[in-house]
C-alpha cells in the first residue's frame, strides 16, 4: 500500500505521467517484476553484545570488584533480620534495589516483509528493534520507589 499512497501524490503523478492511479495488485505484481518477494527476512548466526570486548572489561573491572567491596555491607536475609541488621549502631549497611521491566516493541512479531532475491543472511542483533522499557524498582523491605 505505501508504493500506491506514494504513486498517488501529486508529485508523482506528474512526474511519471501517470493519468489513474495503481491498484494494491499492480503494487504487488511490480515487486515481483524487480525481484522482491513477500517473506520473512533471511538472518544468519545470533549476534549478541553482552560477551563484546567491553562489556565485560566493564564487568571484570568496575561491576565485580565493585559488588565485592560491597558485599560485606550488604542486608542479608535468612537466619538475619534487617532489624538485626540495623540494629547495629556502628554498621553501615548498603541495600540493593531490584527492578522489573516490561519491553514494549514497535511491530511486535512482524516477521514479514518485502524482500530482495538476492539478499542474503546476515548475523543479526538480539532484539525486536525499537521498543519502550516501563520499569519499576521494589525492596520488599521499603516497597516501590
Amino acid at each position: 500500500m505505501d508504493i500506491v499512497d506514494y504513486l498517488e501524490t501529486l508529485e508523482m503523478k506528474a512526474a511519471l505521467k501517470l493519468q489513474k492511479n495503481i491498484s494494491l495488485t499492480m503494487a504487488e505484481w511490480w515487486m515481483h517484476v524487480v525481484d522482491y518477494r513477500w517473506s520473512k527476512e533471511p538472518k544468519g548466526q545470533f549476534v549478541d553484545g553482552y560477551k563484546g570486548e567491553e562489556v565485560v572489561t566493564y564487568q571484570q573491572e568496575v561491576f565485580l570488584p565493585t559488588w565485592e567491596k560491597l558485599e560485606p555491607t550488604l542486608c542479608q536475609w535468612g537466619d538475619a533480620t534487617l532489624d538485626n541488621l540495623l540494629a547495629e549502631p556502628t554498621t553501615h549497611h548498603t541495600i540493593m534495589w531490584h527492578h522489573n521491566k516490561l519491553t514494549f516493541y514497535k511491530n511486535d512479531q512482524c516477521k514479514i516483509q518485502w524482500v530482495h532475491k538476492g539478499e542474503n543472511a546476515v548475523p543479526h542483533a538480539k532484539g525486536e528493534g525499537v521498543s519502550l522499557m516501563v520499569a519499576n524498582f521494589v525492596l520488599a523491605d521499603y516497597g516501590w520507589l
